[in-house]
């Protein structure tokens, strides 16, 4: 990404037989710094097909990290999608006029 974004969850797209990490899971990782992403924001499986999302994290970043947990050689991801918060509007302007 071109800029730190505040990323909430990560989406794949597998078929069966292919899928990325299958029933043992993935990791995912989210941070400013790709030699050191800190602590991951969440561990699960996502072993079903088509469109899969993640559960819920919040954590800034430029940089996403995937690790699968079976390590298979067959492994696929199709496509992959990360979902960012949006940014809050700015704060209204009030303007007074007065009429004299």
């Amino acid at each position: 990404m071109g800029s730190t974004k505040t990323i909430t969850k990560i989406k794949l797209f597998q078929v069966a037989g292919y899928r990325w990490g299958e029933s043992s899971g993935l990791t995912v990782y989210v941070g400013d710094d790709p030699a050191n992403l800190g602590a991951s924001v969440w561990d699960g499986a996502l072993n079903a097909d088509g469109w899969q999302e993640s559960g819920a994290f919040s954590k800034d970043g430029r940089y996403i990290k995937l690790v699968t947990k079976l390590g298979a050689n067959y492994e696929r991801m199709y496509e992959f999608q990360a979902l960012a918060a949006t940014p809050a509007p700015p704060p209204a302007v009030g303007i007074l006029v007065q009429v004299m």
